[in-house]
């Protein structure tokens, strides 16, 4: 059939369908690295698991994984919609540039590092080091999730030497010292410091270009109506069975770029 195919049996061969497109993919067993690269108006359905670096640069297709994914999926992503029933691994949507990540299950480590546009919802746990690098986009999870899983923190040791410093200044007293000091979370260090904390971002922001803004919040109605239409779709594609209307009134982590 002109503009489909369907391979079934995949045992981890790697770079199928890189650059193909428009048409549609069918593939059943497990996708290998470096699959689906630079594939343009493309509709795939993967039944099983992809491994690492699948979706680089992927434009205006729509990619549904009814398993697992590796690591750096979608990197570079450009636009379209990429799909993950369970897990995935470190760096999902690692460059993106544009379009949609879904994943319906826990995400590794450096989740949107370096992103510049588009956005990603987790539905499950994150790794740490969200963010990291981030110029642009948006994040959403579900839950609250710690400051300190947010990002890579200035080295403990130019916290505690600017903190001393702040005390010698005048700007904090000895307990606000003391408890800074003995802080083991953002949370905790934001809290014992009060206004004084202001001091530390900007530390953390001339450390880290694009650190970013995390907010724990409900969902603004423009973003309310991104997250229905991409878990509508979540559902009709793995017949799931998410309460969307529920999950709407949760709150969610929102990261961005700050804009200081």
């Amino acid at each position: 059939k002109r503009g489909y195919a369907a391979v079934k049996g995949l045992e981890g061969q790697r770079y199928i369908a890189n650059g193909l497109g428009p048409g549609k993919l069918e593939l059943w067993g497990t996708l290998g690295n470096a699959s689906l690269n630079l594939v343009r108006g493309m509709e795939v359905y993967v039944y099983g698991d992809v491994q690492e670096d699948v979706g680089d640069c992927a434009e205006n297709s729509m990619v549904a994984i009814y398993g697992n994914a590796g690591d750096s999926l979608a990197q570079a992503m450009r636009s379209g919609e990429v799909y993950v029933y369970g897990n995935a691994g470190n760096r999902v949507g690692v460059q993106m540039k544009g379009g949609y990540i879904v994943v319906g299950g826990d995400v590794g480590d450096y989740l949107g590092e370096f992103m510049a546009g588009g956005l990603i919802l987790v539905l499950g746990k994150p790794g740490k080091y969200i963010g990291t690098g981030m110029v642009g986009g948006k994040i959403i999870i579900r839950g609250s999730i710690p400051l300190t899983h947010i990002g890579i923190a200035p080295p403990r040791s130019q916290l505690e030497k600017l903190i001393q410093k702040l005390n010698e200044i005048g700007v904090i007293g000895r307990e606000e010292l003391v408890k800074a000091l003995h802080a083991k979370t953002v949370d905790e260090l934001r809290e014992a410091l009060g206004d004084a904390f202001r001091f530390l971002e900007k530390l953390w922001g001339s450390l880290h270009l694009g650190y970013p803004k995390p907010e724990y919040r409900y969902l603004h109605d423009d973003e309310q109506e991104t997250v229905r239409r991409l878990l509508e779709k979540f559902n009709m594609l793995f017949k799931a069975k998410i309460d969307i209307d529920s999950l709407l009134l949760e709150k969610f982590t929102v990261i961005t770029r700050s804009k200081a």
